[in-house]
């Protein structure tokens, strides 16, 4: 009997760990936020939940302005509470239906379930203004389904060449 509550004790604790080692695998270590893996995901199933409701689907690619010298000028540090405060202020600025993810480096990306293109743009500007106090720009690219693309290849790379195309503006 003590060999099998034992047993059990240890299968829970396996089950736990499974459990964490998900999560993590989800999740940026530094910001907290969902990582590229879980953006692939979310976008994956947002986007057939869209073309199935024929509704839009926005994507919203961010990157940091001048994130390169903030690290060269004050060092990683900096840096890294540059990009947690950055991942602070997207995660209050978001509606409860949007997610946003850290996607790699200094860029982040959100996902805006039903957002049409005006109602992105009107996003963007906001977002924009309200984080010029805290010293930082952000370059953003925006994207809809189905107006820009059909596919998850197509919608990103227009968000990115549309962020590009502002960070070097």
């Amino acid at each position: 009997l003590r060999r099998a509550f034992r047993r059990q004790r240890e299968i829970l604790a396996m089950k736990g760990q499974i459990r964490r080692s998900q999560i993590e695998s989800y999740t940026d270590e530094l910001t907290g936020l969902p990582n590229r893996r879980a953006f692939d995901r979310q976008f994956k199933s947002s986007l057939e939940y869209a073309k199935f409701e024929k509704q839009p689907l926005t994507i919203a690619m961010i990157d940091v302005d001048e994130f390169k010298f903030l690290n060269d000028q004050y060092g990683h540090a900096a840096g890294d509470e540059a990009l947690c405060s950055v991942a602070n202020h997207l995660t209050r600025f978001i509606r409860t239906q949007d997610m946003v993810a850290r996607y790699g480096g200094d860029e982040f990306v959100i996902i805006c379930p039903g957002l049409c293109r005006e109602g992105a743009n009107s996003m963007v500007n906001r977002l924009k203004t309200s984080i010029l106090p805290m010293g930082i720009e952000l370059s953003i690219g925006v994207a809809t389904y189905p107006s820009d693309g059909q596919n998850m290849a197509e919608i990103m790379e227009l968000a990115d060449k549309l962020m590009y195309q502002e960070k070097e503006e």
